[in-house]
């Protein structure tokens, strides 16, 4: 009785032991894991992908290796460059600025030093001089300035594919200390029924204020590159002289709580410049 009783367990475990590799053959894997609709899988316990060749084997996806489908609609794995931690430093300049300078009453002309983490977060450093020489036409209010300002922040590189493009959202911290003219020669005082010309030379003004920014950046040839950004700014503090408030701010702009900025900058990259490898189908 008791050898029917093993003979009766050993076959039911036979049987079962049997079916195993059936149940995981139906189900996709050797785990019981369905495939993604990528054509990957992820193991239980396992913290790494896994791709099925067209063999019927599992390979292990390295970080820089997705499944994707390429245009014949057949799988296929790319594969990235893996990002450096440091990927080198640019500089740049701000054109804007300079055409500004040219047609018009006012200009920021900048240039900056930025840092590559990751090709993922910039840290950078922005140098600029403001220049303002405003000729009031009709009531001969004049106002005149340059000084230097100075900004820092980050920006961040919302793009994750890594085609050469660069999508930035970031802020800066920016601040100037400058001094400013103002003067009215054709000043005419009515209660004295005489003219009064006016000339304040040398007032003071201190502000700070923050910049929220979005830009994108783009490849022209090996290490150059172009790119443009849109500021939306708002002060946090103006200090100027009593005698009058500043009409331009350099750096800021024309003077106010908030002001509106863009830049287009041609950049020089010298670092590491991620790349896209072609698709190449691994696992034939």
């Amino acid at each position: 009785m008791t050898r029917r009783i093993y003979t009766i367990v050993l076959t039911i475990m036979c049987l079962a032991a049997l079916s195993l590799p059936m149940q995981a053959q139906d189900n996709g894997n050797a785990n019981g894991a369905a495939p993604a609709a990528d054509g990957t899988i992820t193991l239980p316990g396992y913290n790494k992908k896994t791709y099925r060749g067209a063999d019927g084997r599992l390979y292990v996806l390295e970080e820089n290796q997705k499944v994707k489908r390429n245009k014949k609609g057949k799988q296929v794995v790319v594969e990235e460059e893996p990002r450096p931690t440091f990927g080198g430093v640019a500089a740049s300049v701000d054109l804007v600025g300079f055409v500004m300078k040219a047609a018009g009453s006012w200009a920021n002309m900048e240039v900056a030093a930025r840092f590559n983490f990751k090709e993922k977060f910039f840290p950078l450093v922005e140098l600029g001089i403001g220049s303002c020489d405003r000729d009031g036409k009709t009531n001969e209010n004049n106002f005149s300035v340059t000084a230097p300002y100075y900004r820092i922040g980050m920006d961040y590189n919302i793009n994750k594919k890594q085609n050469g493009n660069r999508f930035f959202a970031g802020a800066r911290y920016a601040f100037t200390s400058f001094n400013y003219d103002f003067s009215n020669p054709g000043q005419y005082d009515y209660f004295y029924m005489k003219s009064v010309p006016l000339y304040l030379e040398g007032m003071h003004g201190h502000y700070q204020w923050l910049e929220l920014v979005l830009g994108f950046e783009t490849k022209l040839w090996s290490f150059i590159r172009l790119g443009a950004n849109f500021r939306f700014k708002f002060r946090t503090v103006g200090d100027y002289d009593d005698l009058g408030e500043p009409w331009y701010v350099p750096g800021f702009g024309i003077n106010g709580t908030s002001a509106y900025g863009a830049t287009m900058n041609l950049a020089f990259d010298f670092g590491k410049t991620m790349k896209k490898q072609p698709p190449r189908n691994l696992y034939r």
